[in-house]
């Protein structure tokens, strides 16, 4: 095989393993959305599995559940935006290994 085809073979079996190694972070990852300063916050994995949610005793008022509601949807929206920058970081490492591809020594 030619050398040049050979670097880019190597390059091209270096990037799927980035590529399986992101893949396998960002399914152990996890993240934490909260609201109401901590009062509500739930915690998911980067692919949308819910792991927990904590709310606080502060945050209950039976007469109020429409506010604890509230916090709720904003804990999601928040652990919902983390996990978009989370993909967003690995998909820019991703290009970025991507554009060197046949390029001698990348």
């Amino acid at each position: 095989m030619h050398p040049e085809m050979q670097d880019l073979a190597r390059q091209l079996t270096d990037l799927r393993q980035q590529v399986l190694a992101m893949h396998s972070n960002l399914a152990e990852a996890e993240v934490v959305g909260s609201a109401g300063n901590g009062l509500v916050r739930i915690t998911m994995t980067a692919t949308g599995e819910f792991r927990s949610v904590h709310i606080d005793p502060g945050a209950v008022d039976p007469t109020e559940v429409h506010q604890l509601e509230s916090l709720v949807l904003a804990a999601l929206h928040d652990a919902a935006e983390a996990i978009r920058r989370l993909a967003a970081g690995a998909a820019r490492q991703l290009n970025e290994s991507a554009a060197r591809l046949g390029r001698p020594g990348a």
